[in-house]
């Protein structure tokens, strides 16, 4: 187990059998055990989680009712057992689950703190010395001598939640209890919450409201049909959830909106030896399939939540997809047509590469600041290397064996060779994106808050010159048939056609709304563009450079 983690989950999975005949004799029971025919099936609750918290860290949890949140809990604290898998923690753990339970209606508040402390581990002494502290807290000192049964429910609660609070553990686990009271009183758990964090106390946390999350964790995660769809950053995850459960999103000033982009098409792959390209939509978590050819969409592969970048190996048989919000790599068999296996890396992914020659894939993970390096034949991470930024766009040049990763939050592009930062390259303003001309040996990093591509030569690495394109410039893509170079500017809604040999601008081709990824298939001559805003794609005749057939992709969803 890591040091540094307080729980670690491998692989859990629970099932319970849902009994369909009711035995009610005990010859029903012995005949029952000889049956060949079961008489239950089993429901599976939890199917093959895995996660990590670290210590001093509060993870929240949310999904719909029957994802499994609360069973997940309750094997957290070993009140009951998984079905396979395992947990590990470090630290003692205190379950704030079911609140009051003991609770006597006949019972005074006092009386009923004693009993609900001894159920909690303290003794009678101990407990005893709290009950002052503890009726403060729940602001009922003049209910000391009341019986239960003359409380509201939101004075019950607060009687529970103020005695339980009392224990001092490592590791809280924590399900609906911050709902307890008024606002006033809410406000005073999320105090106390913040102070067991500040404390470097480890809490893990199950609740609907969403804003609580928000407003209170360090990451988040969401359990859709009993599998880990997103973890990450709770903002994402909670949009995740409204746009996997509701169809709707999270705004940055707090409103919940409808969504209206239910694709979000965000990058290409285009394989220009099978007339194939492949799409994919962040927003609807799945990989569209082009025939290029017939400009038409011929399957949608469902992968993980918001898949970002994708590249295909050597021999054309595998897709690798990058998932932003599920922290791992999705692998496809592309004759198949069907998901093989799926990776887990580091924290947000977002940027992909492969050395073809010696096997491996390389995984920029943005807010972890590293580089996941990914034996092709095991499917295994066996290196991680650390980046002194956040990890963006990546390629891999296969001439002088040297990955260029840009850095979006400090202006760099590091270029590692064999596994160690060999150089460090100041561009422009938030690089993001990166290509190669192997022709001419020469690297293409694109700024999108300086509104240029950086041209660095591939062997010195030093920076030529910077080609002036259009507004907040983000995907590229190389056509080594007519060396040019395709720019998406999503700012201004077009693409910068820009000459290989000279570096010069030739020509700019309006498109659709905010286009974020191109991909061209050099045998067809043929540029596409993903249009994020508007849900389409341009197709661009790469002689004319005239728009020749714009694809509407908003009927994906509906399909799958």
């Amino acid at each position: 187990m890591d040091k540094n983690n307080a729980i670690e989950v491998h692989n859990l999975s629970k099932s319970f059998k849902i009994y369909h005949e009711r035995k009610t004799t005990l010859y029903e029971h012995i005949v029952g055990v000889f049956a060949r025919n079961k008489n239950y099936e089993e429901l599976k609750v939890l199917d093959n989680v895995s996660f990590s918290v670290k210590k001093g860290e509060m993870l929240g949890i949310i999904g719909r009712n029957g994802e499994g949140k609360t069973t997940l809990l309750r094997i957290l604290t070993r009140i009951i057992k998984p079905s396979s898998g395992s947990i590990e923690t470090d630290g003692s753990i205190a379950p704030f689950l079911e609140l009051g339970a003991g609770f006597q209606s006949e019972l005074n508040a006092t009386e009923n703190i004693i009993q609900y402390g001894i159920f909690l581990g303290f003794t009678k002494k101990e407990i005893k010395s709290k009950i002052p502290s503890i009726l403060e807290y729940a602001e009922l000192e003049k209910f000391a001598d009341t019986k239960l049964k003359n409380f509201s429910s939101g004075m019950y609660a607060r009687l529970a939640f103020s005695t339980a609070i009392q224990t001092n553990p490592e590791i809280l686990i924590v399900d609906e209890v911050l709902s307890v009271g008024d606002v006033a009183f809410q406000e005073k758990c999320f105090k106390t919450f913040s102070s067991f964090k500040n404390q470097g106390k480890t809490i893990v946390f199950v609740t609907h409201n969403l804003s609580q999350i928000t407003k209170l964790c360090d990451r988040a995660i969401l359990l859709s049909n009993g599998k880990l769809n997103t973890i990450g950053k709770p903002h994402e995850v909670v949009n995740a959830f409204y746009r996997v459960i509701e169809k709707k999103m999270l705004t940055k000033d707090g409103q919940v909106v409808l969504l209206e982009r239910h694709c979000g098409p965000h990058s290409f792959f285009v394989n220009s030896n099978t007339n194939k390209a492949y799409l994919a939509n962040l927003s609807a978590d799945i990989i569209s399939i082009l025939d290029t050819k017939n400009e038409t969409i011929i399957k949608n592969i469902p992968v993980a939540a918001s898949p970002r970048e994708l590249i295909v190996d050597q021999t054309g048989k595998f897709l690798y997809v990058v998932n932003r919000d599920a922290d791992c790599l999705t692998i496809i068999d592309t004759n198949l047509q069907e998901i093989i296996t799926t990776v887990l890396v580091e924290e947000r992914p977002r940027g992909i590469a492969i050395d073809n020659s010696l096997n491996r894939l390389y995984v920029a993970n943005r807010d972890s600041r590293s580089v996941s390096v990914i034996d092709i034949k095991t499917r295994k991470i066996v290196n991680s290397i650390l980046t002194s930024g956040q990890p963006q766009g990546m390629c891999f040049n296969t001439s002088t064996k040297k990955l260029y990763v840009t850095l979006s939050d400090n202006d760099q592009t590091i270029v590692i060779k064999d596994d160690l930062i060999i150089n460090k390259i100041p561009v422009g303003k938030f690089p993001c994106s990166v290509t190669i001309n192997e022709k001419n040996n020469l690297i293409y990093i694109v700024n999108r808050d300086s509104n240029y591509v950086t041209v660095i030569n591939g062997l010195s690495d030093r920076i030529l010159q910077n080609i002036a394109v259009q507004k907040s410039p983000f995907g590229i893509s190389y056509d080594p048939e007519t060396n040019r170079l395709y720019v998406c500017n999503s700012g201004s809604n077009t693409v910068s056609i820009i000459d290989g040999n000279t570096n010069m601008i030739i020509d700019t081709i309006a498109v659709g709304n905010f286009p974020l990824g191109v991909g061209v298939d050099e045998r067809l001559n043929k540029i596409f563009v993903a249009n994020e805003a508007d849900d389409s794609i341009s197709v661009i005749n790469g002689t004319s450079h005239e728009v020749i057939e714009t694809i509407d992709l908003r009927k994906i969803v509906e399909s799958i």
